[in-house]
């Protein structure tokens, strides 16, 4: 069972989120699940007959006008596969609330507006390579098997984006939206990896999580400080110069995220856990995601 990160105030708040999802649905009449051509029921187009094609769908009325041979083509709904990639690396449990907790409760409240959309949904973790993984789930029940994996999950190692997102493509059978809920630190850069999900036809979703400390250090003193993956030291004076130059800094990093997503189509948002998680996902709903 759900413990103290999903108790039953939380299981309410997924309630009121999934009755402003079904609104936005009625508002916006949008479906996120993929289409192709096939057989299904709504019409997309014409082609010329071929030997071997099914005769129930040649168009009779328009070779009755026009003497011509087509074949009606159908768009026909395709399931969408929900994939929630979890940086579980070190520097993920830093902050206060651990920015690990607050992802953790925001892929939660996306996950079931996925399930209630009968969307399948599956958890990848990962950090220097893919780590535990919760196979495809599907329908609202199964929100309760995704709270409790996301219980036992526990931040350790250090983030290797490219090796995971490598892996990650390569044990995945068919592409779909690729939700990524990370704070983007690797020293070797997040590009590569994110590029190889692009590459392999996943639409991507990044959210930016953060703390305010990571924002913006609350101190001004000599420290020493230490690198929560590497393990690295370093000691040095924090003076008001050196604190404006790191916010700034910071600012950049957040800002070239948003310019690569919009480069490649995705979708982006900023995630600082100071701002309640369910402001979070309302957020995700506007841009229509998960709704449809």
């Amino acid at each position: 069972m759900a413990g103290q990160l999903f108790g039953p105030d939380f299981m309410k708040k997924l309630e009121y989120l999934a009755t402003i999802a079904r609104r936005l649905f009625r508002l916006k009449v949008k479906s996120r699940r993929r289409k192709r051509i096939g057989t299904g029921l709504e019409f997309a187009d014409r082609r010329d007959y071929e030997y071997g094609d099914d005769f129930r769908y040649i168009d009779w009325n328009f070779f009755a006008r026009m003497e011509r041979l087509l074949v009606r083509l159908f768009e026909e709904e395709q399931e969408m596969y929900v994939y929630f990639l979890l940086d579980l690396s070190n520097s993920m449990q830093t902050g206060a609330p651990p920015k690990l907790d607050y992802a953790r409760r925001a892929l939660a409240a996306l996950a079931y507006l996925g399930l209630s959309n009968l969307d399948r949904i599956s958890v990848w973790t990962f950090a220097e390579d893919i780590g535990p993984v919760l196979h495809p789930k599907r329908g609202k029940a199964q929100i309760f098997a995704i709270t409790d994996f996301l219980e036992s999950i526990a931040a350790s190692g250090s983030t290797d984006f490219a090796k995971s997102c490598g892996s990650f493509v390569s044990k995945v059978a068919r592409p779909g939206l690729a939700v990524v809920l990370s704070d983007f630190f690797d020293p070797k850069g997040y590009e590569s990896g994110l590029r190889t999900l692009f590459h392999n036809k996943f639409d991507l979703f990044l959210i930016h999580t953060f703390s305010p400390r990571d924002a913006a250090p609350d101190f001004l003193s000599d420290v020493r400080i230490s690198d929560s993956e590497t393990g690295e030291i370093r000691s040095l004076t924090v003076n008001s110069r050196l604190r404006e130059a790191y916010e700034k800094e910071f600012d950049l990093y957040g800002k070239a995220l948003e310019s690569f997503a919009v480069k490649h189509g995705a979708g982006w948002l900023s995630a600082k856990t100071d701002i309640p998680f369910e402001e979070l996902v309302l957020r995700v709903l506007r841009m229509g995601e998960f709704v449809g």
